[in-house]
């Protein structure tokens, strides 16, 4: 297992959940509810994208993380039945 690697995508997971709260938070701001609909649009596309490639990253960490796991189609069973809960929804 690639330490380094680990550490870096864990790394920017962080930094990615901290850019997805605070585009969910201004979601909810009036700020936001005075941009137009295409501006508006595009902060929904694009947190949807960051949650995805948030999942992408988490995934990608538990896989380097855990022996234990023989296909991917495992972890996703697994998680599926909220043994590990690292999927933003």
């Amino acid at each position: 297992m690639n330490i380094f690697l680990i550490n870096k995508l864990k790394c920017e997971s962080k930094h990615l959940l901290n850019k997805i709260d605070k585009l969910t938070e201004f979601r909810c701001s009036e700020k936001f509810n005075k941009l137009n609909t295409i501006n508006k649009n595009l902060i929904v596309i694009q947190l949807d994208v960051m949650k995805s490639y948030y999942n992408v990253l988490k995934a990608r960490i538990e896989l380097l993380s855990a022996d234990h796991y023989k296909t991917f189609e495992e972890m996703i069973e697994r998680n599926s039945k909220n043994e590990s809960n690292w999927f933003i929804k």
